[in-house]
């Protein structure tokens, strides 16, 4: 498979062709769209000589269940799916989750929502969830969300429960991006992912 990783430590990240992941009891995806996000150069900085080669780079993934564990359940092979690898990387034509892995969740792509969105789903989200909860936000509050417009601000404004606001001048983009004034609680579909171009087929 055609892959962009890092073949060894102090060598740059380029396209290369690696072995489809073979791990036993994992769930083996081909991946179509894979999520971008800072924190993908940032585990970059971080690799060292004792890091694991070769390193695929990315962690955001949407595609195609090809092989389905028995402990994964709910899932069945052909099913859309998407979610975070970290052990195998999403910048590649297929990547896997072994169904005990930590902050390796994969869930099934809901109905009406396209596969470069779900790539663009998960860190950003949960970034933004997060954020929330750590907040405390309730109903009633004032919350001042900086770049409300963008990737985990545009999750963080649709998940907090409190009426939204913004300046005139963001209010139609935010109208186009599932914000609409008002609106309380609940997550749409998070528009802004595709027009942001946020997910990138892999190499």
């Amino acid at each position: 498979m055609r892959a962009c990783a890092v073949r060894s430590f102090g060598k740059p990240a380029s396209v290369q062709d690696l072995p489809v992941p073979a791990v036993d009891g994992a769930l083996l995806i081909r991946v179509r769209f894979a999520g971008v996000n800072p924190l993908d150069n940032n585990l970059l900085g971080r690799l060292t000589a004792a890091s694991s080669y070769p390193f695929v780079v990315g962690i955001d993934f949407a595609g195609v269940a090809e092989r389905v564990p028995a402990a994964a359940h709910g899932l069945q092979a052909g099913d859309r799916v998407f979610g975070m690898v970290r052990t195998h990387g999403s910048y590649a034509e297929y990547t896997a989750v072994a169904p005990a892995a930590k902050m390796e969740p994969a869930a099934r792509i809901p109905d009406g929502v396209a596969d470069d969105q779900a790539a663009a789903l998960p860190i950003p989200a949960v970034t933004a969830l997060g954020t929330v909860d750590l907040l405390q936000v309730t109903t009633g509050q004032h919350v001042v969300v900086m770049g409300a417009t963008g990737g985990v601000a545009g999750h963080a404004v649709q998940m907090a429960p409190l009426p939204r606001r913004a300046g005139h001048r963001n209010r139609p983009r935010r109208r186009r991006r599932g914000s609409p004034p008002g609106r309380r609680g609940g997550v749409r579909q998070p528009r802004h992912t595709r027009d942001r171009g946020a997910a990138r087929r892999p190499p």
